[in-house]
């Protein structure tokens, strides 16, 4: 038996696009005796993230899709493709034109995903990029899409959206809400995770259709007594109260972690031998992993070390 500690680490929205602050907030997890990353690595994070993973060989579980190919071997998305589900739905419609609603560069990706997908398929469709603006706000989604749906002429038109926070798709779907009068007859196909089920209730009734997929049912009790217990474990300032598809997300990332070490350990039970006393974690003979070891002020002589199981773990995580 082994008892896995969280360690948390808050970047400030101003510094979300800082790879210097993200860099040193990750190394100063290692020295703490942090041994795998797990974040949503969006695409302000993603690169930033991976490098350092890959450069210390520290698994990195994320809930992101980034393109093809760009996947080190310590690295895991726990994201499913919602690529085949779209490229089926426009399939199965016979739609032969779209719009794609997208958000930034992570939503191009999705839409190379589906295009990859549609070629095997079906038949080619011409795509419409339109691209969301840089709001937050529900008002200003309304506006936009006000605006959107009368000069575009939305009657009869299909809007594929994309967007990676659950926050925008929330506000995105009020608003839709609010303007589906200006949209007859339009159909927008929510590309993305975060839809909840309470925000579908509002589109019964209508002109405009949405159709959205799910990962959880957050209707559920049990998921949402399950979501409480976790944040309580977790030890999470703020509770949750619904199991959302990012909680799932992180929770399925402990998951996946603390089932590789417990499958190690079954193969060999003295693994860690030595690498955990006086309540520390440590890594060659030096307590923690550092990134540059000129910082370790006590271990003026400590050599560059990676981190020395994280193959054998990331290749675990992998079975």
């Amino acid at each position: 038996m082994f008892k896995l500690d969280i360690r948390k680490a808050i970047i400030p929205k101003s510094d979300v696009e800082n790879t210097w602050i993200l860099t040193k907030t990750v190394c100063d997890l290692l020295k703490q005796g942090v041994f795998a990353i797990l974040a949503k690595g969006d695409i302000y994070w993603h690169s930033t993230l991976a490098a350092v993973s890959k450069e210390m060989q520290v698994p990195f579980i994320n809930w992101m899709l980034p393109p093809r190919g760009v996947f080190s071997q310590f690295e895991v998305s726990m994201v499913p493709s919602f690529a085949e589900v779209v490229a089926e739905i426009i399939n199965k419609k016979h739609w032969k034109q779209i719009t794609f609603m997208y958000e930034n560069a992570e939503s191009l990706t999705a839409l190379h995903e589906i295009n990859m997908q549609l070629s095997n398929i079906a038949s080619e469709i011409d795509v419409d990029l339109h691209r969301l603006p840089d709001v937050k706000k529900k008002f200003e989604f309304e506006t936009f899409f006000n605006a959107f749906h009368k000069t575009y002429n939305a009657e009869g038109r299909v809007i594929v959206l994309h967007v990676s926070s659950v926050g925008k798709i929330e506000n995105i779907m009020k608003a839709l809400q609010s303007t589906h009068s200006s949209a007859r007859n339009c159909h927008y196909l929510i590309a993305s995770a975060g839809v909840s089920e309470v925000l579908m209730e509002g589109f019964k009734d209508g002109t405009l259709n949405i159709t959205a997929m799910q990962l959880v049912s957050n209707q559920n009790w049990l998921y949402t007594n399950y979501a409480v217990d976790l944040s309580r474990r977790l030890k999470l300032k703020n509770k949750l109260n619904l199991f959302t598809s990012e909680v799932a997300f992180v929770h399925d990332s402990v998951m996946v972690i603390t089932n590789a070490i417990e499958q190690l350990l079954k193969k060999n039970y003295s693994m860690f031998y030595g690498s955990f006393r006086r309540d520390q974690f440590w890594n060659s003979g030096y307590p923690g992993i550092y990134c540059l070891p000129s910082e370790d002020s006590e271990n003026p002589d400590r050599p560059f070390k990676t981190f020395d199981f994280g193959r054998v773990i990331a290749k675990q995580i992998r079975q």
